[in-house]
């Protein structure tokens, strides 16, 4: 009887511990987005306007291209507003981005 105890006990140890371990280790193990940013170009007339993709930088230094993202801001009227770039939002965690 007391084989049969300690058996259960152990196995339930077992899976507390072995449960734990798996969430720490998936935890801070992904790779989140530490900021959001856009290359600046120069004109002929020496004005900065955003140019290229908005570029996502991890904490770990890898850099993600959003090439489909919309990177220069729209008036009321849908046309280019020059000099501004369109909002990107980063969440706290850096696993979303809007």
């Amino acid at each position: 009887m007391k084989i049969r105890i300690l058996v259960a006990l152990a196995a339930m140890l077992a899976a507390m511990l072995g449960a734990q371990g798996t969430a720490q280790a998936e935890y801070g193990h992904g790779d989140s987005v530490r900021y959001a940013s856009a290359k600046g170009c120069v004109k002929k007339n020496e004005a900065v306007v955003p140019c290229g993709t908005w570029r996502l930088v991890t904490h770990h230094g890898r850099v993600i291209l959003l090439k489909d993202a919309q990177l220069k801001a729209l008036n009321e009227k849908g046309d280019p507003v020059s000099g501004m770039t369109a909002p990107v939002a980063v969440s706290g965690n850096g696993q979303k981005i809007a």
